[in-house]
């Protein structure tokens, strides 16, 4: 049953990521362009599904592959989803925050999720041994993290759509920083 919730969560995560809104269409409407710049939803969606991906290569690897390839997924999971979240509490949540009306529940309850998550990823870092435990936690942070991308989807970005923000410029400024996050971690794992 909880791996059924999961298949559709996943799959609506897939079905949601590019489009801003859940609807297919970006910035007052538009759809996405050849090789234009994401609108900033968009460009949070593509992050989501991504880790979605990660997560569901995981839950694969549990199974297929030795503790050191699961250890060094496991940290490319913390990695992404630790740039993820810099990103939203550094410029996403405040710029909405000071942007948006009727926010405020909302992101409060997304940054005590960001907490959370952090003390997960923080946990599977010191993990030492690749085992059941190491397993479970990367499981349980998989799921919360789909938790949270479907509540920001889901009640966040609808706000956030109908605000008076320029979505292509806050696009911008988003991969903007994403790169300099990046840069700041190093290379990938």
């Amino acid at each position: 049953m909880a791996r059924a919730a999961q298949l559709r969560s996943t799959s609506r995560l897939r079905r949601n990521a590019g489009r801003g809104d859940g609807k297919g269409s970006l910035s007052h409407g538009h759809p996405i362009g050849n090789g234009s710049a994401l609108d900033a939803l968009a460009f949070l969606n593509r992050d989501h599904r991504e880790l979605a991906e990660l997560f569901d290569r995981y839950a694969l690897a549990r199974r297929t592959l030795a503790a050191p390839e699961r250890r060094a997924l496991a940290l490319k999971i913390c990695t992404a989803l630790t740039l993820h979240a810099r990103l939203e509490d550094e410029l996403f949540y405040p710029t909405v925050r000071k942007n948006v009306s009727g926010v405020d529940e909302l992101i409060n309850d997304a940054s005590v999720e960001h907490a959370t998550i952090k003390g997960l990823v923080m946990s599977i870092q010191d993990h030492e041994s690749i085992d059941g435990l190491f397993d479970a936690k990367v499981k349980v942070l998989g799921d919360y993290v789909r938790h949270h991308i479907c509540d920001e989807q889901d009640k966040l970005f609808a706000k956030v759509r109908q605000a008076d923000i320029d979505l292509r410029e806050f696009g911008a400024r988003l991969a903007e920083r994403k790169s300099e996050l990046a840069g700041e971690a190093g290379p990938p794992n």
